[in-house]
């Protein structure tokens, strides 16, 4: 499983939960306090929502790659560098 990862800050959690659960068709896989986590089985996508603003009216926490193994994130790692992108590495870390 890959996915594109979004992590967005919404003001009105229960709001934007009960939006996503309509336009996904399905319940979040992962509800906590403040926070809530989809991921629709039509895209490859892992969208969560965290209650509160990001600072400066930005939405957007994170965003990123789910992939199954470390050698995936290895071989992600390697191509930017290759490709001369800056990198900044979090190895041994877990989120979410």
């Amino acid at each position: 499983m890959s996915n594109v990862h979004i992590h967005l800050h919404v003001s009105n959690l229960d709001a934007s939960r009960a939006f996503y659960e309509r336009f996904f068709g399905a319940e979040p896989v992962k509800v906590k306090p403040g926070y809530v986590k989809f991921l629709p089985t039509f895209a490859p996508i892992n969208l969560a929502l965290s209650a509160g603003e990001a600072g400066a009216g930005k939405t957007v926490d994170h965003l990123g790659f789910q992939v199954e193994s470390r050698d995936a994130v290895v071989a992600l790692l390697e191509r930017a560098k290759g490709s001369g992108l800056e990198v900044r590495e979090e190895m041994d870390t877990s989120c979410c």
